[in-house]
């Protein structure tokens, strides 16, 4: 007999959420727990805030070091390795493998792409999902988006009825992550303070198809601020796998107050040139938050409001070792021909077509060069 159902939540695949301009909303994972040895308290953390005692857990098979704190723990684990991709096959083959397993929720312990396929997974069983990420590598963890790939290729995004009832996240693990995972996190949570201002500034709707609270922009700007005060102590803290305060309030920062604000706020330029980038064969084995860092330099360029910010912006970007130009990412050939191609690409996101918030190409391409020659 399958294990308890959670009434009235649709599967997969769930509809898009319509657009209300003339209200003002956001979503929140049902509970948040960050903390040193979180692992160990699974058991009462379960119980407490689901009432759950049994799990399916999906897994990054790198992992497989956890797996006996998992068994140690005193929930009742039934554990499936996560496949390798986030696509709609390897959806639908955990859910037909789990469907008669009788298991109060579901985990999901990795990467970005393992959790999003725990939290599809959850969706198509009806289960509470359970989100435990292994590094900050990005802000994915509280939020209700499902990013799907079909031969590792991006394809499109899903979007859950609500976002994850429980995220767990142990900080003894994460500072045992590479250096890298960590940077990337900053560098894919600075940009928020302003992908949020401009989203705002245009009116844009969020991904609730709202207007943005003010709390948005206020988890946005307290973001960039905990970054500035707390990444280099906190990335000292990360290559020590010592996690003090300063990599607390990081964490804080890059998992819980980016993925609310980036929610609840909208994005802009600096993801939208995710896109564009990828006619960069020179960009593809670069992380997600290296890319963005690059993004959020070349979006307060091109945007008026946000000019005075570039200073304090590159010194942070250049502190922790974040890509700065092209020139990092190993791009020599910077045309304005071949920059045309990318910044037609970058305004294909929905966010940005159709000169949603009064970027177009040619500011892409003059911001795009003056990075070159600002960091030259």
């Amino acid at each position: 007999m399958p294990g308890r159902r959670r009434p009235g939540t649709p599967l997969l695949p769930l509809l898009m959420a319509n657009t209300y301009s003339n209200l003002y909303g956001t979503g929140f994972p049902a509970r948040y727990v960050q903390g040193p040895a979180a692992l160990h308290e699974l058991k009462g953390i379960l119980r407490d805030c689901l009432g759950a005692d049994s799990a399916l857990l999906i897994y990054d098979a790198a992992l497989e070091q956890y797996m006996p704190r998992f068994n140690q723990s005193g929930v009742a684990i039934h554990a499936f390795i996560f496949p390798g991709n986030c696509s709609d096959a390897a959806i639908d083959d955990l859910t037909a493998a789990a469907r008669n397993i009788a298991v109060d929720c579901v985990i999901g312990f990795g990467g970005g792409k393992t959790l999003d396929t725990a939290k599809a997974v959850a969706a198509n069983l009806n289960l509470p999902m359970v989100i435990m990420p292994s590094a900050a590598s990005n802000d994915a963890p509280t939020s209700r988006l499902v990013a799907i790939y079909e031969e590792h290729v991006f394809k499109h995004s899903r979007v859950l009825a609500r976002n994850p009832d429980l995220v767990l996240v142990d900080t003894s693990i994460l500072a045992e992550a590479p250096r890298r995972l960590l940077v990337a996190g900053i560098g894919d949570a600075l940009s928020k303070k302003f992908e949020v201002d401009c989203s705002v500034a245009n009116s844009v709707p969020n991904t609730f198809g709202m207007q943005s609270l003010l709390l948005s922009r206020t988890l946005a700007d307290r973001c960039y601020e905990l970054i500035r005060i707390h990444a280099i102590s906190a990335i000292g803290e990360c290559e020590a796998q010592r996690p003090g305060e300063n990599f607390e309030r990081l964490v804080e920062a890059c998992v819980l107050y980016s993925g609310l604000a980036f929610e609840g706020g909208g994005l802009s330029l600096a993801h939208g040139l995710l896109r564009g980038l990828t006619c960069m064969p020179e960009t593809e084995c670069f992380l997600h938050g290296e890319l963005v860092a690059y993004g959020s330099l070349v979006q307060v360029l091109a945007c008026q409001r946000q000019r005075d910010e570039f200073d304090e912006l590159l010194g942070v970007v250049k502190a922790v070792g974040l890509p700065s130009c092209l020139r990092d990412f190993g791009v020599s050939d910077i045309s304005k021909e071949r920059l045309s191609e990318v910044a037609a690409q970058t305004l294909t996101a929905p966010y940005l077509a159709g000169g949603a918030q009064q970027i177009f190409q040619d500011d892409i391409v003059q911001a795009m060069l003056e990075l070159e020659r600002r960091t030259a």
